[in-house]
Parts: C-alpha cells; sequence; structure tokens
C-alpha cells in the first residue's frame, strides 16, 4: 500500500508510535492533531522514508546533526527545513518500542516513575513513554539545540564586491584554469 507522506508528516503530525499487530508484525501508529493513522511500516522506516520524501535519509539527517552537535547518540533530525519540522527518538531507533515526537508538538513531561514518564502534548494528548525523564529532558534540549544552530544560520548572504570568473578547460588539459573575468 503506497503511504502519501504528505498525510504522514506535515505540522499537524505530533509522533510515531510502535504498534504490534495481531500477527505479530510492527506497524507504526501515526499521531497527528486530527487523528490517527496506521501504518504499515515501523516508526524508524517510516522516518527514513519520510526524510528521503523531503530529501534526505535518516543516515543523512543523523549525519548532519552530528556535524553541528558533536558526538552524540540518539540524534534528533531535521525534517524539513522550510515547515520546522524536528524529530527526536525516545530511546534507539535500532529498538522497535522506539516512538519519534515531533519537537513543535512537546508541552511538558513529567516523572510517572522511575522508568517512565508521561509527554503531554500541544492538543492535550498524553503519551506514556518508557524512559528516565533525564533521559527524555536531554533529548528534548538536544533537538532544541539543533533547531537554534540551524534557524539561527544566514539563509543567504550577498556580498556588495562581487568577482565575475571565467573557468575553462582545454580538451587536452587536466585541470580547469581559473582567472577573473574583466568585462
Amino acid at each position: 500500500m503506497k503511504v502519501n507522506m504528505l498525510e504522514v508528516m506535515n505540522t499537524e503530525t505530533m509522533a510515531f508510535v510502535p504498534n504490534w499487530n495481531d500477527d505479530g508484525s510492527l506497524s507504526t501508529v501515526v499521531v497527528r492533531t486530527d487523528g490517527l493513522q496506521d501504518v504499515e511500516r515501523t516508526p524508524t522506516e517510516l522516518m527514513d522514508a519520510v526524510l528521503r520524501y523531503y530529501g534526505s535519509s535518516l543516515r543523512g539527517a543523523k549525519d548532519g546533526a552530528r556535524a553541528i552537535l558533536g558526538e552524540i547518540s540518539m540524534q534528533p533530525v531535521l525534517v524539513s527545513e522550510k515547515l520546522g519540522l524536528y524529530m527526536f527518538p525516545s530511546t534507539s531507533p535500532a529498538n522497535k518500542g522506539c516512538i519519534w515526537f515531533s519537537l513543535h508538538h512537546i508541552d511538558s513531561y513529567k516523572m510517572i516513575d522511575n522508568k517512565r514518564i508521561a509527554v503531554k502534548l500541544m492538543n492535550g494528548s498524553t503519551i506514556t513513554v518508557e524512559t528516565s525523564l533525564y533521559s527524555f529532558d536531554q533529548k528534548v534540549k538536544r533537538a532544541s539545540h539543533l533547531r537554534c544552530r540551524l534557524e539561527g544560520r544566514p539563509a543567504y548572504q550577498v556580498n556588495e564586491t562581487q568577482v565575475s570568473y571565467q573557468i575553462n578547460k582545454e580538451i587536452e588539459d587536466r585541470n580547469y584554469q581559473f582567472g577573473e573575468d574583466n568585462e
């Protein structure tokens, strides 16, 4: 079954939650502000497909986050800079119980006990997560840091002094020749 990625991932998407089906297979419940959608892929497979739709991949997005944030585990990912979509995993993405959260839909989170927290989303929904409060807080902070670093960069800068170049390569030459265009 073909999945419409615009329905799966947009500004209304709050989380990807794993769901084990009666036959033992793993699918994903996409939690959106307007309802739930079951997708026959694991949360991490779905995240990779979404990132590919937006022009990246899970590996590429993680590598990009690592280049900005340094050597950390369970990197948050930029899904769409244009839409301001950042997501982060609740645990290792290799873990089948991994939940992917959309940063801008996190309202608050509090400890239930030593092994679980309750994550309240902006629309009032709550997701119980098996993790410590400290660990989840670190993941939210890393995702926020990634967003601040990326959104704080200038989108485009034009220098008032511009130089034109002639870049040529003769057929028999190995390298290109570079020179200023004085016209």
